[in-house]
């Protein structure tokens, strides 16, 4: 079960963040099913949750060839990337 996102911080504040609930960041496959389920074209062709529309979200994935970067997921365009993990994204904390 995924939290709502009310929060916003960088990859390091939203791990602390999710343990200080007892929950944890989901990986970027948890995150990213997520995201898609439930998804409706909108105007533009796109098709996008409304739960995680407009939004990224950290997932607790890191690039392994460069551990300064977290995976997140793009909840309006329904892809994923990277950004350094001092950079701020949205949060969404899963039971683990």
């Amino acid at each position: 079960k995924f939290t709502n996102a009310d929060q916003s911080s960088d990859h390091y504040g939203a791990i602390q963040y999710c343990k200080e609930r007892g929950m944890r960041l989901p990986t970027i496959r948890e995150l990213y099913d997520f995201c898609n389920a439930g998804a409706q074209k909108d105007a533009q062709g796109y098709s996008a949750n409304p739960v995680c529309a407009g939004k990224s979200y950290w997932s607790i994935s890191v690039l392994s060839s460069n551990t300064r970067r977290a995976l997140y997921v793009d909840g309006a365009y329904r892809t994923f990337g990277h950004d350094f993990r001092d950079q701020g994204h949205s949060v969404r904390c899963i039971e683990p």
